[in-house]
């Protein structure tokens, strides 16, 4: 009976050790954020927040997950969203129009563009009010 005893305890404990151990693991971040510095601001942008989320085994919402927001003083252009995204080959369709304005002026009061680079998923949002803009990037794990 002891030996049943112990049996169950050790299983027990090596059970919520396994759980702990899931919990509080954290992965690196540097293939998120290497991914993430492959998209170009200007030298002007101020960058006014980032959010990184580290791979977990037990995510409470998405993770890997980095967001980075740059205000920009002027009026951002659809010339500043292409250089911004790089080499990606983005053709205008329906949803993302609005980044492309024909003459590379300003973009609409707000546009998205989404993608994927080097196994990531990424989004650019341009929101533009009065003579301020500001850029927003999230990049997730596929």
């Amino acid at each position: 009976m002891k030996k049943w005893i112990i049996g169950i305890t050790s299983a027990l404990l090596l059970t919520l050790a396994a759980m702990a151990a899931a919990i509080l693991y954290v992965g690196s971040t540097d293939d998120i954020v290497r991914v993430a510095d492959t998209f170009k601001p200007a030298e002007d942008w101020q960058l006014a927040a980032e959010q990184v989320e580290p791979p977990r085994i037990v995510c409470m919402s998405v993770c890997p997950y980095l967001a980075r927001s740059w205000s920009v003083e002027e009026t951002i252009t659809s010339v500043d969203v292409q250089r911004f995204i790089g080499d990606d080959a983005l053709a205008p369709n329906e949803r993302t129009r609005a980044c492309f304005a024909k003459d590379g002026g300003a973009v609409d009061e707000s546009c998205s563009i989404d993608g994927t680079r080097e196994g990531y998923l990424y989004w650019v949002v341009a929101i533009r009010q009065d003579n301020q803009s500001r850029l927003n990037l999230y990049v997730q794990e596929k």
